[in-house]
């Protein structure tokens, strides 16, 4: 079972490693962080907004009228980051996608 974290792209969960800003300012990933690989996200439902499981996967959305970009990230039961994956899909200000496993 997965928890989940839906972030703003200038908000930074405090237990993700970073490596620091490059030279424009721009945070990276610390490449330390080795994630096992986990299928892309398909596009999903912009409702019900949260996290919704249906037995066969998660549908996860978010509401935002100032959002330039959306990250979702899965932890695992250890609280270990799992997986980063950018929402690409929008409908009515919602940033929809669904994960299997």
């Amino acid at each position: 079972m997965h928890r989940c974290l839906l972030v703003r792209d200038s908000v930074r969960p405090t237990s993700r490693p970073v490596a620091g800003p490059d030279r424009e300012g721009t945070m990276k990933r610390d490449s330390s962080v080795s994630k096992p690989p986990v299928a892309v996200p398909l596009p999903g439902e912009p409702y019900p907004l949260g996290a919704t499981f249906d037995g066969k996967g998660t549908n996860f959305s978010l509401y935002s009228e100032i959002a330039e970009r959306v990250e979702l990230c899965l932890f695992d039961a250890n609280g270990r980051q799992t997986a980063a994956h950018d929402l690409t899909e929008v409908i009515a200000l919602c940033w929809h996608a669904r994960c299997t496993r």
